[in-house]
């Protein structure tokens, strides 16, 4: 599991990140193996969740109350959507969500992914 911290405004915002987070989303409606097509399609949406499950996460008995998404927007506006800041905090994510998976398992979820992107582009005319 990644733990880590999100400095902003003076404040410390512990983050952990791992099946929690991957639970939210799917509580959400985002299987497991669609969060990093969710993250491709929606960047904004997706830094978010992470940030707010992974907040939620690191509460003592993950109490969503203990955790204000308003202190998520302001981290994200202080550092900045791509910033090396929040984009470390990404990566240990998606390092944390791919953790033990057989390489064979994630080459077929790329390729399913591939295979969804080409069914729902727009045809041209």
């Amino acid at each position: 599991m990644n733990t880590t911290e999100l400095k902003f405004n003076g404040k410390v915002l512990p983050i952990k990140l791992g099946i929690y987070v991957i639970e939210r989303f799917a509580a959400g409606g985002i299987s497991w193996d669609k969060i990093p097509s969710e993250y491709k399609t929606n960047i904004p949406e997706t830094t978010k969740k992470i940030l707010y499950y992974g907040a939620i996460n690191a509460t003592k008995g993950k109490n969503p109350d203990s955790v204000e998404m308003d202190d998520i927007y302001d981290a994200i506006d202080e550092h900045g959507m791509l910033s090396p800041v929040i984009s470390d905090i990404v990566k240990k994510f998606f390092e944390t969500y791919t953790k033990g998976v057989p390489q064979t398992q994630l080459d077929e979820m790329e390729k399913q992914q591939g295979k969804l992107e080409a069914k729902t582009k727009p045809k041209k005319k």
